[in-house]
């Protein structure tokens, strides 16, 4: 069985904060294979930057999802 963790609309740096601050010790109490985010309000609630998305990979998120706000930050979109 595989187990998937999937965190909703993560939403600018209050969201960014709860993911640092919990995601660590939901890892290690469920062990997921994979975590999946939405980030498309990560930075400043329009869209994500690359900085920010990195900042979440190194927390632990896999892969990330989207929506129609994906394409509000220019340094997000041009990285897709």
């Amino acid at each position: 069985m595989i187990k998937i963790l999937f965190i909703g609309d993560i939403y600018a740096r209050p969201g960014r904060e709860v993911v640092r601050k919990i995601l660590p010790g939901i890892k290690e109490q469920y062990k997921p294979d994979v975590i999946l985010a939405n980030p498309e309000n990560l930075t400043h609630g329009n869209g994500f930057s690359y900085d920010h998305i990195m900042e979440m990979r190194d927390v632990g998120i896999d892969f990330f999802t989207s929506g129609n706000h994906i394409w509000e930050n220019k340094d997000g979109a041009d990285h897709l």
